[in-house]
């Protein structure tokens, strides 16, 4: 089983005159990217909230946004010691001016004067809070098996089909060799007798037909196909940078043997394999 890194969840709760709403998005991101945007009165969960959303969504970049509406927590808390300040320099410039206007309306319209006096859930508002952000979680979990499962089942078709054309290419390479004894006895047979070192010939010819086999990466894109295969039916959520490391390995021998190969048949089974590994190494940067 496989998960996307893509989902969204809502949910909430209503907590005596208020009502909690919770949104969570989840998109594609190398790392776990958390973006929390909190009321106040809810900043002294944040810690529990960050640690809910690492250990069950893993991976991604997660944005989580909570609202409060409706009463409570809006009463005004005055800061006296900066009013005290503000009428202290407004009496003296007051003297200067010989003015007598009332100042403390005036300083009741400074910033800062007056704020809201914010209190912090308590642990039953936070309790509701977390089970209504669970409630959230698990939508997104949903979206995101949903969308794996057939993403999984996808990259299995296309796995499975590189390992088709890994057959054709075994086929055709059969063909290729006896392409290349024939070119070579062609070869030899235009050069003139004795204009040639016998042994060094030998040589030559054995480590160039070493150069052209590509029996080793064969061996090795087989292997790696299967051991794909094993990552995806794997228990464990947490798959994607495997994945994708392995697909990099896939890549490295259909290159090789299309390199190697120059042989026309192969080299058309070589792009058939490199299209649909391109479209798997954008599907995996959306795997957890």
């Amino acid at each position: 089983m496989i998960l996307s890194m893509t989902g969204f969840g809502r949910s909430g709760r209503t907590i005596g005159p208020k009502e909690l709403n919770i949104e969570l998005r989840a998109l594609n991101s190398r790392y776990l990217d958390l973006n929390l945007r909190l009321p106040a009165e809810l900043r002294n969960a944040e810690p529990e909230i960050r640690q809910l959303l690492a250990r069950t969504l893993i991976r991604g970049k997660i944005d989580l946004v909570i609202n409060i509406e409706g009463e409570g927590l809006k009463t005004q808390k005055i800061d006296s010691k900066l009013i005290a300040d503000y009428y202290a320099q407004l009496k003296a410039l007051q003297k200067q001016l010989a003015d007598d206007a009332p100042l403390l309306p005036s300083i009741l319209q400074f910033p800062d004067v007056l704020k809201p006096a914010v209190d912090e859930a308590d642990e039953k508002e936070k309790n509701l809070l977390m089970e209504a952000l669970s409630e959230a979680i698990e939508q997104v979990l949903a979206f995101r098996k949903q969308e794996g499962d057939a993403t999984e089942k996808d990259m299995r078709k296309k796995v499975g089909r590189i390992m088709e054309l890994l057959q054709e290419i075994e086929a055709a390479d059969e063909e290729r060799k006896i392409h290349v004894r024939e070119r070579l006895n062609n070869l030899l047979k235009e050069l003139p007798a004795g204009s040639f070192d016998e042994k060094r010939m030998e040589e030559e010819i054995l480590y160039y037909l070493e150069k052209l086999d590509i029996n080793e990466e064969k061996v090795r894109l087989k292997n790696h196909c299967k051991y794909f295969f094993e990552i995806l039916d794997k228990e464990e959520n947490e798959k994607g940078k495997q994945l994708n490391f392995i697909l990099q390995e896939i890549g490295r021998e259909i290159n090789t043997i299309g390199s190697k190969a120059g042989f026309a048949t192969i080299q058309r089974k070589v792009v058939q394999m490199k299209d649909e590994l391109e479209k798997m190494k954008e599907q995996v940067l959306n795997i957890v």
